[in-house]
């Protein structure tokens, strides 16, 4: 399952995973919701995926940790430019 957080004018997507668990995503989106606009986050770092996660965006910065397939807290610092 993917989880959110609300940063400023955006609400952001991060991870989850295929049904059944086979496979992890370390990618993400935001969705700008004035404009209705959704657009990718560029590529994390490796290590990135994550599935039933916590996460949370603080000073531009995407803190996430837990989860499933995980190597340890991952800090993101993805540009939302959409």
């Amino acid at each position: 399952m993917p989880r959110q957080v609300g940063q400023g004018q955006y609400f952001v997507l991060w991870g989850g995973s295929t049904l059944g668990d086979e496979v992890e995503f370390g990618n993400g989106a935001a969705y700008h919701p004035e404009t209705g606009q959704w657009f990718a986050l560029p590529p994390a770092p490796e290590g990135a995926e994550r599935d039933r996660h916590a996460m949370v965006w603080i000073h531009g910065q995407l803190y996430i940790s837990g989860g499933f397939q995980t190597t340890g807290p991952l800090v993101f610092k993805p540009e939302l430019t959409g």
